[in-house]
């Protein structure tokens, strides 16, 4: 019986210490792990296309078409610099005149490849090449034959690879253009390779002079044949009579 009164007063003592003691805070809700979205955001400008995502403007432009609008037009600026050189400094007049020819013709074609090319959006060589500057400040330094064999010389490599870029233009060029004018100045362009070629051999092999036989004396020197004799100083004909005057006696 003792038991259970101390266990009783025990168990009222639990129940005023609970009933004294301050109230549990209330439960907190779990806190939420997933961040809050930002605020949307305006998207950016679309940037502009590289020219890797750009596809090509124009088929007829082609990577070769333009190779060959470079190419042609410093060959052809390096042509008219050369002939106006060698019109002043050759010493061969038919030298100096390939020149010349060469300035007119090959201004010619430039002027129509620029038009052509401005319109299919192809930018023209500003000027000749490296190599052609480096051969050109050569040429100016040279005179008389020197200056006319390396001219020639240059003319006819220069013109052989001018010969094989417009045959492979007029067959495969892209831009219509291009390759009609390829076509067109092929002949041309060949008769330049074969008067250089020309100039060449003559260069190579130029006529020698022709001098008197020594050995060899003016006719006047000749003597006249001992065994011909020398034929008589014809006479007028004195042994004809007259003839009888038939009107004599009347």
């Amino acid at each position: 019986m003792k038991r259970l009164t101390w266990g009783a007063a025990a168990a009222l003592l639990g129940t005023s210490l609970a009933l004294a003691a301050p109230p549990a805070p209330p439960d907190k809700p779990p806190a939420d792990t997933t961040k809050p979205a930002p605020p949307d955001k305006p998207n950016p400008p679309d940037k502009p296309p590289t020219s890797a995502d750009k596809p090509p403007a124009d088929t007829g432009k082609a990577a070769a078409d333009e190779d060959f609008v470079k190419q042609v037009s410093a060959a052809g600026l390096a042509e008219i610099n050369f002939g106006r050189l060698a019109a002043q400094d050759a010493a061969n007049p038919d030298v100096r005149a390939f020149g010349q020819r060469m300035v007119q013709d090959h201004g010619q074609a430039n002027e129509q490849l620029n038009r052509i090319a401005d319109a299919a959006g192809i930018t023209p060589a500003p000027a000749m090449d490296g190599q052609h500057q480096e051969l050109f400040n050569k040429l100016v330094g040279m005179r008389g034959d020197d200056f006319d064999r390396q001219y020639v010389a240059s003319q006819v490599a220069d013109h052989k690879a001018a010969v094989a870029l417009l045959e492979a233009e007029s067959k495969n060029g892209k831009n219509a253009d291009l390759k009609a004018l390829a076509g067109k100045l092929l002949p041309t362009v060949k008769d330049h390779l074969d008067m250089a070629q020309k100039l060449a051999g003559a260069e190579k092999n130029p006529e020698p002079v022709k001098k008197p036989d020594a050995d060899k004396k003016p006719d006047q020197d000749k003597k006249p044949d001992a065994d011909k004799k020398p034929e008589p100083d014809k006479k007028p004909d004195t042994d004809r009579k007259p003839l009888p005057d038939k009107e004599q006696g009347k």
